[in-house]
């Protein structure tokens, strides 16, 4: 049966979906282009019971893979009930919280699932600053160390030790473009994000 939670779980691939594309049971295809690119590009696992955050142009759901048997493709089963709006919970594949309890809840899962990477990523985007929105000193105003933290919850669900380096960078630079609107990422941050690459890895390594 299908999860029954409404929100989106922050800790979960989120994956783009053809919410029309479904089987003879309703569930849904995971075989477009979208959905296939983001399986591979985040390096998930399929397999029956996984949990993932699906969205399509305008929704928002959770599904709970399984493998049809009968047309030899993978699909998402979803409580159509607890199908909502993605302006509610996702913009561009991104979670929304909306209070401190949800964002010490999602900080406290993530950190407790990738250790010290979740630190190291947040301290190198904030350096990096890409947008120019990282304010380190109190003359340009309020030191804002948390503002690249969305991009931190983006990232860690994509990255693997056994990840080229360049899929690394591709990994976090869509990450700051799903956080930011798509606004492009600079190719002097993307050279400060290549020479991170052996910290990162490292970390990944010893969070595996």
């Amino acid at each position: 049966m299908a999860d029954q939670r409404m929100d989106p779980l922050p800790d979960h691939p989120t994956i783009r979906a053809d919410f029309e594309n479904t089987d003879i049971h309703g569930r849904i295809r995971l075989n477009t282009l979208e959905a296939v690119d983001d399986i591979r590009r985040l390096g998930v696992a399929l397999d029956d019971g996984v949990e993932l955050n699906l969205v399509d142009d305008d929704r928002s759901a959770v599904g709970i893979v399984s493998f049809a048997e009968h047309e030899a493709v993978w699909v998402a089963e979803v409580d159509w009930d607890d199908v909502v709006p993605a302006e509610f919970s996702y913009e561009n594949r991104k979670f929304r919280p909306t209070s401190p309890e949800e964002i010490a809840e999602i900080r406290t899962s993530l950190r407790a699932a990738h250790g010290r990477l979740y630190d190291h990523l947040e301290k190198l985007f904030f350096q990096v600053d890409p947008y120019d929105v990282a304010y380190p000193d109190s003359n340009l105003g309020e030191p804002n160390p948390e503002e690249y933290e969305g991009v931190v919850w983006e990232a860690l669900p994509g990255l693997r030790s056994d990840m080229d380096d360049e899929d690394i960078v591709s990994v976090i630079v869509d990450a700051f473009r799903m956080e930011f609107e798509g606004e492009p990422v600079s190719a002097a941050a993307r050279l400060e994000i290549t020479a991170a690459i052996p910290s990162i890895r490292a970390l990944l390594t010893a969070t595996a």
